[in-house]
């Protein structure tokens, strides 16, 4: 017996193509539309990695450092340097992660650090970003932000999350600057724990006076400040605690050396990706 569906009988995967296609009409996504993106976003990024949600474990510093300094140090963990600098992100995290049970504590920071990943597709896709160019342009930076290969270590943890923090730094201060009192507390509290986290505010700092100079924007004196401040912070850190928190053997470096990192490493693995090259002697 055949279905027969009315004009006004609902049929997801018909509001889906409709929702798809009155988006590409706007210069931006509606939180409908920003949602099927999000969840298209998540599906490619569990794909390079899929053993972080279905098999999860700790990564990296996750648990080794961030996990168990919370365990055994509690709050304090917080003002504790490593590697010479604050890392705020993965240490709150890790705190937040003792609140629930310890088996499922990996599941916990993978998932977030695949929401941290996921938070530049979410600003590309958003009317913050709809004076930077039409819609399907912004969409195809976040799909090739997500579709880089050679990129697995950086995915789905929290030790490696500020890598997709800065980006969705660097679109919140040359987007449209925020309109209500929500949407400007999260970026000032996306701005602090960025700036607390790693040495990259004082890469930012200068970058987004300059902006602020030739643009005259006052909300960029937000961020300006903000990373002025917390540079300070970082710097002093790694004053006091980089020379002894940092062991650095001989690099051995040559430019014949930096020819084939660049050329082998970066440039030919991050386009035909890992796996090609792992075996390889020439590179």
């Amino acid at each position: 017996m055949r279905t027969v569906y009315s004009e006004n009988k609902p049929h997801f995967g018909r509001d889906i193509l409709a929702t798809v296609a009155e988006s590409a009409k706007k210069s931006y996504c509606g939180p409908r539309e920003c949602l099927v993106v999000i969840l298209f976003g998540l599906l490619i990024a569990v794909t390079h990695r899929p053993d972080a949600l279905l098999r999860a474990q700790f990564f990296a510093e996750d648990g080794g450092i961030w996990f168990a300094q919370a365990y055994n140090s509690g709050v304090a963990s917080l003002l504790s340097p490593y590697a010479g600098y604050y890392q705020a992100l993965p240490r709150f995290l890790a705190l937040l992660a003792l609140g629930i049970p310890m088996h499922l504590a990996p599941f916990f920071m993978n998932a977030v650090g695949l929401l941290v990943e996921l938070l530049p597709v979410y600003l590309l896709a958003s009317k913050r970003t709809s004076n930077w160019g039409p819609i399907w342009m912004r969409l195809s930076l976040a799909a090739l932000y997500l579709g880089v290969p050679n990129s697995h270590e950086i995915f789905a943890t929290v030790t490696n999350a500020q890598w997709h923090l800065s980006p969705a730094v660097c679109i919140l201060m040359f987007a449209r600057p925020p309109v209500t009192r929500t949407a400007r507390i999260f970026d000032i509290a996306i701005f602090v724990i960025f700036g607390l986290t790693g040495p990259f505010a004082v890469v930012l700092l200068p970058i987004t006076f300059l902006f602020w100079l030739f643009r005259r924007y006052r909300w960029t004196l937000v961020p300006t400040t903000i990373f002025a401040l917390t540079s300070f912070v970082q710097v002093r850190a790694f004053l006091l605690t980089g020379a002894q928190s940092r062991n650095i053997p001989p690099l051995g470096a040559t430019f014949p050396m930096a020819i084939k990192l660049i050329g082998g490493r970066i440039i030919l693995a991050t386009l035909i990706g890992r796996n090609t090259l792992a075996h390889s002697e020439q590179f």
